[in-house]
């Protein structure tokens, strides 16, 4: 049996080949990220969105956990009006501030994309007696949201 010899390459492989421009994680698989952080009622607050191709990833958290696990879909138009339904997927259900966090980042984003939201809220409790900290909390909690542009 005949055996095959092998003739040395003139030049390593990768000089024949063309450069290749070397790809982030991100770039990699498609998903944009962006994460900000800031002070809501003087906790410190981190904000993270990612962007997936059939939904929207949004983590706001005080304790650097996921926290409750909310999903958020955009269920008719009709007449005028569009409404969403949020649904708790884990966590706490009964949390005024978390739910209408996930109702007013569904009905923003709503307005600009088909893309189903998937929220992780994980925050201190604010008692709901305590209105206007209850608004004031809202108002900065979607303030922060609104500032990352990765969707």
């Amino acid at each position: 049996m005949a055996s095959a010899a092998l003739s040395p390459l003139s030049e390593p492989l990768e000089a024949q080949l063309p450069p290749m421009k070397k790809l982030s994680l991100a770039e990699k698989s498609g998903i944009r990220t962006q994460q900000v952080a800031c002070l809501v009622n003087g906790k410190h607050t981190e904000f993270m969105c990612s962007v997936y191709a059939d939904r929207i990833v949004y983590v706001v958290t005080q304790f650097m956990k996921p926290g409750t696990v909310v999903e958020a879909c955009k269920d008719s138009e009709g007449g005028g009006t569009t409404t969403y339904s949020i649904t708790t997927l884990m966590g706490k259900r009964d949390d005024l501030c978390i739910n209408l966090l996930a109702r007013q980042l569904a009905e923003w984003f709503g307005r600009r994309t088909q893309k189903e939201l998937l929220l992780c809220i994980g925050l201190e409790p604010i008692p709901e007696d305590e209105i206007d900290l209850l608004h004031s909390t809202l108002d900065a909690l979607m303030d922060c949201c609104l500032a990352i542009a990765a969707w």
